[in-house]
C-alpha cells in the first residue's frame, strides 16, 4: 500500500487558471497500483493519450483540504511522460459544490510499482 500527500489544484473553468490545494491525501493499495502498471504498458502499446481509472473514494480513504469540500467521480488519470515516454498518473474528481475540477500533481508510476513490464 502507498500513501501520498500532494499539491493539488481546483480549475473553476477550462479557461481559468488553478488555484492552489495543499495536501491532498489518499492511499493505493496493491491491485490499484498493479492498475497504474497495467495502463502504463496499454499506453505505450497502443499510443492513446491517457486513460481514466474509476476508483472507490471511500476504499482511497481520501482526504481533502478543508476549502476543497466533498468531490464525486473520482478518477486516476494515468498518461506517458511526453520525454521518458513513462507512465505517470494523478488523482481527478469533481467538487460536489460547484463542479470545478479538482486534481492533484502527478507521480511517476515506477516511483509507486517499480518491478513491471516496460
Amino acid at each position: 500500500m502507498s500513501i501520498f500527500n500532494l499539491d493539488g489544484w481546483c480549475k473553476l473553468s477550462d479557461e481559468a487558471q488553478a488555484i492552489s490545494l495543499k495536501n491532498i491525501r489518499f492511499h493505493l493499495n496493491d491491485g490499484d497500483e498493479k492498475l497504474l502498471a497495467q495502463a502504463e504498458v496499454h499506453l505505450q502499446i497502443t499510443g492513446e493519450k491517457e486513460v481514466h481509472i474509476p476508483i472507490d473514494q471511500a476504499r482511497l480513504k481520501l482526504v481533502l483540504p478543508h476549502e476543497c469540500g466533498p468531490i464525486r467521480d473520482c478518477r486516476l488519470r494515468v498518461y506517458l511522460d511526453s520525454n521518458t515516454k513513462r507512465g505517470r498518473f494523478n488523482l481527478t474528481g469533481y467538487r460536489i459544490s460547484d463542479g470545478s475540477l479538482i486534481y492533484t500533481s502527478a507521480v511517476t508510476i515506477e516511483k509507486v510499482y517499480p518491478i513491471h513490464p516496460r
